[in-house]
């Protein structure tokens, strides 16, 4: 069998995959593991060994490791960058560069994490750029022989959103948005403003926008602008560069803690930046709402574009952590041409550990497709025993109910009007 070990590291949402001969065996993110910290970065030691112990293997057996990132990627529009505003690059680049040097001894990091000798590590390592990882993570994983490709987040080896071409085995690449133009930085920058400035904190931003009225929609148009080519401009007076890599915004806590992506100009437009735990005015809610409707916009615009560049082509795969917007996906569906959308489970960064093995083994190993992902349980399972040891350790009473009392307590405490909590089989990727 020919076992592919995916890896998302040194990037925010750290996780590990293992695949065989093509299949997905098991997945899990490192936040899932050890200390809990959400959207952990770094190294997933934690998820190797896990998802090594899931399929029942070791890393002897292991043949690739693919890694969902590729500092070589997108060099010229990196070099124009630094070019552009050397002062401002300078710590950006010591990171890139130290970040290489990390990966570059992956393997003995992954001996360390499984307890190995580098000599039982034998396996090759490819490294896939970032959306292409993320593309491929939704195009393999779908059963369409034939999809476009569209991925859109923050950022990811220099590059914000990718458009590309699938067929068959193949992804042809077809354009990039390049940063500092970025969706999802644009996203941030209005979720920190209205006061959700925690790392991950979009999808309260998404549900507000419910609440409130667009009337801050001229605003947005002005700060993010479309173009013809499906990609989009930041308005830069508006905006403040992060100016370091992600794992760098991890304090003490093991949080990651983004400093403020909007500028003093955005704050003369919308008034001060709400505190967290202030009350949520209506204020916050059009905010909300006018940064909700120009995403869609934006994103409508560009996936119209696509399918204007792939005329016969139905079926779109999404990805990036802004395909995690499922209010903007139902416009996908009901607002442009494609009739179908496959996005993969873990479409934000951990699922680029699926996305660069899947690529692995369907474009450099030039294997068939090994079918589709059907559904998100990849990550690791405990028996009853490890379950009562853990109740007994933390000090909880609990029965031990058959299968009818079971279902019956459970109707009945929901009829209550209780809240209940349902535990079993293999964990959710």
């Amino acid at each position: 069998m020919c076992l592919i070990l995916g890896l998302n590291a040194y990037h925010p949402d750290a996780a590990a995959c293992l695949l065989g001969d093509g299949q997905l065996l098991a997945a899990v993110a490192e936040e899932r593991l050890g200390a809990r910290a959400k959207h952990a970065a770094g190294f997933p030691a934690l998820a190797i060994r896990s998802v090594l112990k899931m399929a029942g293997v070791t890393m002897r057996d292991v043949n690739y490791v693919a890694i969902g990132n590729d500092g070589n990627a997108n060099i010229a529009a990196k070099v124009r960058h630094v070019l552009g505003s050397p002062a401002g690059s300078i710590k950006g680049v010591a990171t890139h560069l130290q970040r290489r040097r990390a990966i570059r001894g992956t393997r003995q990091m992954i001996a360390e994490a499984c307890g190995a000798s580098a000599a039982d590590c034998r396996f090759k390592t490819c490294r896939v750029e970032h959306h292409l990882a993320h593309i491929a993570g939704s195009y393999y994983a779908s059963d369409f022989d034939q999809a476009a490709g569209f991925s859109f987040d923050a950022s990811g080896d220099f590059t914000s959103a990718m458009f590309a071409a699938c067929r068959g085995n193949q992804i042809e690449i077809m354009d990039r948005v390049h940063l500092p133009h970025s969706l999802g930085y644009f996203y941030t920058a209005l979720c920190q403003l209205a006061g959700f400035d925690a790392f991950g904190e979009e999808y309260k931003v998404m549900g507000l926008s419910a609440y409130g009225e667009p009337r801050y929609l001229e605003l947005m148009r002005e700060l993010l602008a479309p173009d013809t080519r499906g990609g989009y401009r930041l308005n830069r007076k508006y905006f403040r560069p992060l100016g370091k890599n992600l794992e760098e915004c991890i304090g003490s806590d093991g949080q990651i803690k983004l400093p403020p992506l909007y500028s003093s100009a955005l704050v003369r437009m919308l008034g001060d930046p709400r505190k967290r735990g202030d009350e949520i005015t209506q204020r916050e809610r059009d905010i909300a709402a006018s940064c909700q409707a120009h995403f869609e916009n934006i994103v409508i615009n560009s996936v119209r574009a696509l399918h204007r560049r792939l005329p016969g082509i139905a079926h779109l795969v999404t990805a990036g952590g802004c395909a995690l917007n499922g209010v903007c996906n139902a416009r996908i569906l009901r607002d442009t041409p494609f009739a179908h959308d496959y996005i993969q489970s873990a479409a934000s960064d951990d699922g680029t550990a699926v996305g660069a093995a899947l690529y692995v083994w369907n474009v450099l190993l030039r294997r068939p497709r090994a079918g589709a992902i059907s559904h998100a349980y990849w990550g690791p399972e405990y028996s009853e025993a490890e379950m009562e040891s853990a109740l007994r350790k933390a000090g909880l009473s609990f029965r031990r109910l058959d299968r009818h009392s079971l279902l019956e307590r459970s109707a009945s405490e929901l009829h209550a009007g209780q809240v209940i909590g349902w535990y079993q089989g293999r964990s959710e990727w």
